[in-house]
Parts: C-alpha cells; sequence; structure tokens
C-alpha cells in the first residue's frame, strides 16, 4: 500500500506557449536553471490526497551523507493532509535513521515526536494561494512518475526558514521524490538528419 502512495516533488516552472508547466530540475541544464519549488499531486477538485511520500537526505558534513541500510542516501518521510489555521496543510514526519533511537526505544517514531518543540522541526506545507484557491500545474517533461498524471499545486512553507533550521540542527535536506531512485526516462526518437 505504501508504494502506491503518491510523492511530494521538487520541480520547476518554466514559460512556454503562454502556459506555465512543470518540469524536473533534472531536465534542465545547470547553466539555465534559476531554482525551483515543492509541488504535490492533487486530485482533479484540487484537493490533497491524504498522505504523501517525500525522500529525505541526512549530510554528515564534508561531503558526506548518512546512508539507509538499502545504502542509498535518501531516507523516506511521510506528509499527512490536515487543516492547519484555516488552511489545508501537509504535516512532514521523518522516520529515524537506523541504529538511531531515541531514549524511550521506539525506533520506528517519527523524528517529530521527539523533540521537545514539535513545530520547530516540523515542515508544514501549504498550497500557494492565487486568488484564494491553489492554481493547478502539469507537468509535461521527459520523465515518467505515476504522479504525473494527476495536476499539481505548488507549495509554500508555513513557517519560510525551517528548512534551513532542519539542515542547521539535524542534517536534514527534504528531496521530494528523488529523480535518479524514482524517475524513469522516456526515450525520444531524434529526428533523422536530412540526406542531401
Amino acid at each position: 500500500m505504501l508504494d502506491k502512495l503518491p510523492y511530494i516533488h521538487y520541480l520547476a516552472k518554466i514559460h512556454r506557449a503562454r502556459q506555465t508547466i512543470l518540469i524536473s530540475p533534472a531536465e534542465i541544464p545547470a547553466a539555465e536553471f534559476n531554482g525551483g519549488s515543492f509541488f504535490a499531486p492533487v486530485n482533479d477538485l484540487g484537493s490533497f490526497f491524504p498522505i504523501y511520500r517525500f525522500d529525505f537526505s541526512i549530510y554528515r558534513g564534508q561531503g558526506k551523507f548518512l546512508k539507509p541500510e538499502q545504502g542509498k542516501k535518501v531516507f523516506n518521510g511521510m506528509a499527512f493532509a490536515a487543516v492547519d489555521q484555516r488552511r489545508d496543510a501537509l504535516i512532514c514526519t521523518f522516520e529515524y535513521p537506523f541504529g538511531l533511537k531515541p531514549s524511550n526505544g521506539h525506533a520506528n517514531m517519527p523524528l517529530w515526536f521527539f523533540e521537545e518543540r514539535p513545530s520547530h522541526v516540523t515542515p508544514r506545507f501549504r498550497k500557494v494561494q492565487s486568488g484564494g484557491r491553489g492554481k493547478l500545474f502539469h507537468y509535461r517533461g521527459d520523465l515518467r512518475h505515476s504522479d504525473f498524471k494527476h495536476p499539481f499545486v505548488e507549495l509554500e512553507l508555513g513557517e519560510p526558514a525551517i528548512l534551513d533550521d532542519l539542515l542547521e540542527e539535524w542534517g536534514l535536506s527534504i528531496v521530494g521524490c528523488s529523480p535518479k531512485l524514482r524517475y524513469s526516462q522516456i526515450r525520444k526518437q531524434k529526428a533523422m538528419p536530412a540526406r542531401g
């Protein structure tokens, strides 16, 4: 069941033919990338699904990352749909890295339950509002993921500095849906050169 849950994605907005579409930063040359945002797939009415997944990494310093037991550089997080200050929100939780247990011994308890100041380490994403509603976007790049069949809404953080705080205090960085691990490539046929 967990493998069927949608992901939070980190995507870039680009303008093509008088419309704004989404593509993965992995599809943009580094020199042309101007930044991206987090987006969540939603139903056709623009409502959040009940639960989302996301990948996150733990930076150890000196260019090194903590690796989970599977050997990859990302861990699993979950985001739960809720209402926060009268707005739809996604409340993020983080799994404990293997071998690291809180003092109460519950290794599977999300990290934010262990912290004395839960709001300080719990990112809360909300829909970016446009005219009172979250604007719907569509992915139009060349990669494949099951979430790309849905419309997306752009997300903003309830506390804008929380990602910096998470990185500084815990080494945590939300990746979204890791393109290297979870996207597949659509192979396009290249046009044959004209023969003359």
